[in-house]
């Protein structure tokens, strides 16, 4: 009868009962309560046997477990074992039982030993501290390296809280996530935890951590790895710094490459500067070179209710004026120890502890000083970048100033060539009104020669022309008295009388004379009128009659309308309103009708000669405005002038008309009499292809007038 003991693991009986002993279903059932059970089994390829075989297993407990089982084959079912002979063997199985125990907690001994010796192995090889927390947070196991990381002994860390060696700060934050977690039985990763060293240094650690449970499913803690991350934080702070340095200086780069007043560039810049590095005032001073005062530009930040106390300072004074008569900066980060630092309560009220001040220096000259009160200390590399803006910000104050004296420089220049510009349009002017004052004086000394001259002879004439005719009548009394006494004439005297024609003399020598007479009229007339033009007998201020005025001009250029070379006729429409006098010069105001009549006759004559057609026309039109002003219209029909020309028709010198034709003076010395001397206005009205027209408008008050040279 062969027997086999068989000591599978639990989860291995219903199998075995399955396949190993092979048990039916309802046979293990019973086998798995603790029954002794019978089966009878075919014949296995594997068997030498041919024959069935009948099994009889009897189970193997210790303590309610089934722990193996004892089989045994019959070939022969007459042979089985008998109830007597299973009890006689109970004590055999529980023996059995106990030693299939013993020699498996043996064996999971050695295993447990094997695997927690390779597992600390592990452990010791590995930089980052493993830990373990129960439920309540509180240490059960930290491995060796919480001594190389924190400077404790593994036993000084077991049976404390899990926050006990955070910074207070973050006792709360980890306390919160660990009550989150716990709450949930979910693991954390990649905490970042700031732990205090047994040397009170810092430590930052990036935690991790999941959570297990035991067999029944029951949380019981945490366990996880803290990794140093304390030198890769620095470096990223590090990093960080710079990139935040170097981001402040390209700000401070584009504020001063725009095109900003200094006030508004320097304000950005002081607002950048306490944004950036989170300090508590920055202020900037500028050397004033009369004063030798330093001028505060510019500030920001929390801190500037103390400005008016650095408004102006000497040089020399206070920690801003000895940074600018060394010309070497001041560097602190102890405020309460600089000597040269005054009003040490108001930066300790105001938690200031670091100042740094540069001066702004461009090519060995001061520009000005910039400083700054920090509430925290300022690194090397900080101080470093701050001198090197400074500097770019004396560069842009600099230039601003630079740029600022050359403005002032044009504009001095400008106003210069502005002055020098109207002192030669004075001097074109003055020049000009010279000229016309000449020929105008020129003129009025031949027009006064010329009248002389013309008047005692046809004064002589008109007075001799009626004695004349006296005298004729007088004879031709006596002829006809003769006549009548001597009715009969010798034949002599009758042949003397035939040839003279007496009675042709009779008729025709008082139309003769009566034609003299008129003759001397006209020439006086004529005289008059230049006299009034020229105004020999009127000076000064006086009222006037503008229309006679125009009437005086358009007689003495009477022949230019009719009688010329192109035999043009020109007509005159005269359209005379009821005005009443203005105050004037009757010369200076006759010789602006004159220039502007002969120049619509020259623009006749022009336009006639391109054969334009047309019916040379000139239009004179007086209006009384208002009680003040008096309106003047002397238009043409000539073609008129592009709007270029009119913009200069007022200029001394300006002509369009052939050289040796055209002096350019006439309409400049027009608009000196209207505008400067009589305080009227004067304007063209001129259309291409239609014509044009001038207007003026003159004062009718009396008023002080500024005479023309």
């Amino acid at each position: 009868m062969p027997v086999s003991v068989l000591s599978p693991r639990w989860t291995a009986v219903a199998t075995a009962s399955a396949d190993d002993l092979h048990l039916d279903l309802k046979s293990a059932a019973l086998f798995a309560q603790g029954e002794c059970v019978t089966s009878m089994l075919a014949a296995q390829p594997d068997s030498l046997s041919v024959l069935p075989t009948t099994v009889q297993v009897l189970p193997v407990f210790v303590s309610d477990v089934l722990w193996g089982a004892l089989s045994f084959d019959f070939s022969d079912a007459s042979t089985l074992l008998q109830p007597d002979q299973i009890n006689a063997l109970s004590s055999f199985i529980i023996g059995l039982g106990v030693a299939l125990q013993r020699q498996q907690d043996l064996c999971r001994s050695l295993v447990e030993k094997t695997a927690e010796s390779r597992f600390r192995d592990l452990l010791e090889t590995i930089e980052d501290l493993i830990w373990e927390v129960d439920e309540q947070a509180v240490y059960t196991y930290v491995s060796p390296q919480v001594k190389k990381l924190l400077g404790y002994a593994p036993e000084e860390v077991i049976g404390q809280k899990l926050d006990a060696l955070m910074l207070v700060d973050q006792q709360s934050l980890a306390s919160a996530i660990i009550r989150r977690c716990v709450s949930q039985h979910q693991g954390f990763s990649r905490v970042e935890v700031r732990r205090l060293s047994k040397a009170g240094r810092q430590i930052v650690v990036e935690s991790n951590g999941v959570p297990f449970f035991d067999d029944q499913g029951n949380f019981k803690g945490y366990r996880g790895i803290d990794r140093d991350v304390t030198d890769r934080k620095a470096a990223e702070v590090e990093l960080y710094h710079q990139h935040c340095l170097i981001e402040l200086r390209a700000m401070v780069d584009s504020i001063l490459a725009r095109n900003i007043p200094l006030p508004q560039m320097l304000d950005q810049c002081t607002t950048i500067l306490v944004q950036q590095l989170n300090v508590g005032v920055v202020r900037v001073w500028t050397l004033n070179p009369d004063t030798q005062m330093l001028e505060l530009r510019s500030s920001a930040g929390h801190c500037i209710d103390s400005d008016h106390y650095y408004r102006r300072v000497a040089m020399g004074d206070l920690a801003i004026g000895f940074i600018a008569k060394s010309r070497c900066p001041l560097l602190t980060n102890d405020v309460q120890s600089e000597s040269h630092i005054q009003r040490k309560n108001w930066a300790l009220e105001a938690g200031l502890k670091a100042f740094a001040g540069y001066p702004l220096i461009v090519n060995e000259q001061l520009i000005g000083v910039i400083s700054l009160f920090a509430q925290q200390d300022l690194p090397d590399d900080t101080l470093e970048m701050l001198s090197f803006i400074a500097g770019e910000i004396a560069e842009g104050i600099h230039r601003k100033q630079s740029e600022a004296a050359l403005a002032k420089s044009e504009a001095q220049l400008r106003r210069k060539a502005d002055a020098l510009k109207l002192t030669l349009s004075k001097l074109r002017k003055t020049q000009a009104q010279l000229v016309q004052s000449e020929k105008m004086s020129s003129l009025g000394q031949l027009v006064a020669g010329i009248a002389h001259e013309i008047n005692n002879p046809v004064n002589f004439i008109q007075g001799n022309v009626r004695y004349s005719q006296d005298y004729f009548g007088s004879l031709v009394q006596a002829v006809a008295l003769y006549q009548q006494e001597h009715p009969t004439p010798s034949p002599t005297l009758l042949a003397a009388l035939d040839e003279l024609d007496l009675p042709f003399i009779q008729r025709d020598l008082p139309k003769v004379l009566a034609s003299m007479e008129m003759g001397a009229d006209r020439i006086q007339t004529i005289v008059s009128t230049l006299k009034v033009f020229a105004c020999l007998d009127e000076t000064g201020v006086k009222p006037i009659d503008v229309q006679s005025g125009l009437d005086s001009a358009l007689m003495i250029l009477r022949s230019r309308f009719s009688e010329n070379p192109a035999h043009i006729r020109i007509a005159v429409e005269r359209d005379y309103g009821d005005v009443v006098m203005v105050n004037g010069v009757v010369g200076h105001l006759n010789q602006v009708f004159m220039n502007l009549l002969t120049n619509a006759v020259d623009a006749l004559h022009d336009a006639v000669a391109r054969q334009i057609q047309l019916v040379p026309k000139i239009m004179i039109r007086t209006v009384q405005l208002n009680a003040d002003q008096v309106r003047v219209e002397i238009s043409d029909n000539a073609g008129g002038m592009s709007q270029a020309v009119q913009k200069q028709i007022f200029d001394p010198f300006f002509t369009t008309k052939p050289i040796g034709q055209g002096t350019g003076l006439g309409l400049s010395t027009c608009y000196q009499i209207v505008v400067n001397e009589h305080h009227g206005q004067i304007s063209c009205d001129s259309q291409v292809g239609e014509g044009t027209r001038f207007i003026l408008h003159l004062p009718t008050a009396a008023m002080a007038l500024t005479p023309v040279v």
